[in-house]
């Protein structure tokens, strides 16, 4: 399906010669994706990344914010399969983040991108009927979601992905909880 050939010769881009990239890579100004380090990439290896993942008990233990903070968040309401769902998230996320993240290829980070995307999807449902926050709000929670995943996907060294992805963990699920707590 896919030969091995000179990028340049196929996409006219002397920037990527020698790089096998797949289609939506080689159009630069079309797709958003090398910018967003993967984001919308399923198949991610994380390859580029291996410099700065590494087993650290902060970001293990931020993996649990997605069930601490959905428990809180749905439990009161009866939302008991969005509750659920916040518990598989962080299990995914800790068997990709902490338990293999030092295995760029392992199954677990293929599972987590899959987990996370239905995540976004039950918690965007969740926080605009089950709890009621506005659409605007609910939207400002997004866009710092992404640019703190974009923050932690870009990080070089061991310590910013630590903060960074910790960040990423903690600080949108509790976004989604303050409303609830100061009204």
């Amino acid at each position: 399906l896919f030969r091995l050939e000179s990028v340049q010769a196929l996409s006219g881009c002397s920037v990527c010669e020698g790089t096998i990239l797949m289609p939506s890579e080689r159009s630069h100004g079309l797709s958003i994706e090398p910018f967003m380090g993967g984001m919308f990439d399923i198949s991610y290896t994380g390859v580029g990344n291996a410099k700065a993942w590494h087993q650290n008990h902060l970001v293990g233990a931020s993996c649990f914010s997605y069930a601490s903070f959905g428990l809180l968040l749905f439990v009161p309401r009866a939302a008991w399969a969005l509750a659920l769902w916040t518990v598989i998230t962080s299990a995914a996320s800790f068997w990709a983040d902490y338990v293999h993240i030092e295995e760029p290829s392992h199954l677990a980070h293929k599972v987590d991108r899959i987990v996370a995307f239905l995540y976004c999807a039950t918690i965007t449902y969740g926080s605009l009927f089950i709890v009621n926050l506005s659409v605007g709000y609910c939207t400002f929670v997004l866009v710092f979601a992404v640019l703190l995943f974009w923050a932690s996907r870009k990080s070089e060294t061991r310590a910013q992905w630590m903060f960074a992805h910790t960040a990423w963990h903690l600080l949108p699920p509790l976004a989604l909880l303050l409303p609830g707590v100061f009204s």
